[in-house]
């Protein structure tokens, strides 16, 4: 049920063209999982989460920026002004 949730797509942002994926396992933890895809082909944008601080938000621009793959971080938790 949990992984459901996780998977759950809220209506207003059905017109985003994503994939979301999530991958449960019992090993030992990782500190990550190397996935041979070329990142450029399948990805053209990463939105970032808002909760991330600013220096998770620095690795993760500077990580994609080896791939020429753009960042954003998301703006939806600020105030409108």
């Amino acid at each position: 049920m949990a992984a459901t949730m996780l998977l759950h797509k809220r209506r207003a942002f059905k017109f985003e063209d994503e994939v979301r994926l999530l991958w449960l396992d019992r090993q030992a933890l990782r500190e990550g999982v190397y996935i041979d895809i070329e990142a450029k082909t399948f990805i053209n944008q990463v939105m970032i989460t808002p909760h991330a601080s600013s220096a998770e938000t620095a690795d993760i621009k500077r990580e994609m920026k080896t791939f020429g793959v753009p960042c954003l971080a998301s703006g939806v938790l600020k105030s409108p002004r």
